[in-house]
């Protein structure tokens, strides 16, 4: 089986299969040499990735060049995938997933030394890289992150102050204590749920993990048998914005709500809070 680098971000990574190599430790970064030696490194690299469209327009075959600048006898072909996620995720059940590619979301963070070697010591590429805990294994780096997305909760803080809310909620009861106080004392909707394009409600389940300042409880989720009990996160996720709903503290017609005038809805003060845009990025 094919063993590789990997590269992390907050949902997917990017990762460099090296040499065919079986069990054992994490692999050495065989791919990294001195500036000397690059020119000596050549043979041909197989890119998979979901950007269809970049392959299609040529985008990619600039990334290439520059990457040729460095490493002018290394040739790189590209292969776009249209659903990455189940094509990507048979090729590597089948081993053969190229030599640089997006690790789907499938694959759990225990099975990344399977796959892809060590990019090095946690601790070191840390002052270097960002996001580095999502692609590590035992203090063995598999992935590194190639964008980082911020996901959260925006509020018109107007609203907020008029209802008489001077500190922030920091218990799913506060949280639901300060909508009602919203619906009361002002126009407001309290909670936009966007629940017409489905997407940001899937958002919510970008919080799994921080119930329990738990790093790993996306894929230990595979490993529990009732994962909607108390205490657990998706119980703390799905009842809070359950209560808001029951509650009456959303939007009283979700079919036909809309994105993009959600966002003027929250800033003219007739929405209290949403869903902070997936499209912000953290460079």
């Amino acid at each position: 089986m094919r063993r590789g680098w990997a590269a992390a971000g907050s949902a997917t990574a990017l990762a460099l299969a090296l040499s065919g190599c079986t069990g054992g430790g994490p692999a050495p970064l065989a791919g990294v040499v001195s500036t000397a030696d690059r020119s000596k490194v050549s043979g041909t690299i197989t890119v998979l990735t979901n950007r269809v469209d970049q392959v299609d327009s040529g985008l990619m075959k600039k990334y290439a060049a520059e990457f040729n600048k460095l490493y002018p006898k290394v040739k790189v072909e590209f292969e776009g995938l249209v659903d990455y996620e189940g094509e990507a995720a048979d090729r590597l059940a089948k081993g053969d997933y190229g030599d640089v590619l997006l690790i789907p979301d499938s694959l759990p963070a225990g099975q990344y030394p399977v796959y892809f070697s060590s990019l090095g010591n946690s601790r070191e590429l840390s002052d270097t890289f960002d996001y580095i805990d999502y692609g590590t294994v035992d203090e063995h780096v598999y992935g590194i992150a190639n964008i980082g997305i911020a996901s959260g909760l925006v509020y018109n803080k107007a609203v907020w102050a008029k209802a008489g809310i001077t500190e922030w909620p920091t218990t799913p009861d506060r949280f639901i204590e300060d909508l009602k106080a919203i619906r009361e004392r002002t126009q407001a909707v309290p909670y936009y749920t966007n629940y017409h394009d489905g997407w940001p409600l899937r958002q919510w389940s970008d919080a799994i993990g921080v119930p329990t300042c738990d790093n790993t409880a996306r894929d230990r989720l595979a490993q529990t048998a009732a994962p909607w009990t108390p205490g657990k996160d998706l119980y703390e996720i799905d009842s809070l914005l359950y209560r808001a709903v029951h509650e009456k503290l959303t939007e009283s017609e979700p079919q036909t709500t809309d994105w993009e005038t959600s966002k003027t809805l929250l800033g003219t003060g007739r929405v209290a809070r949403t869903l902070s845009p997936n499209g912000w990025r953290v460079p």
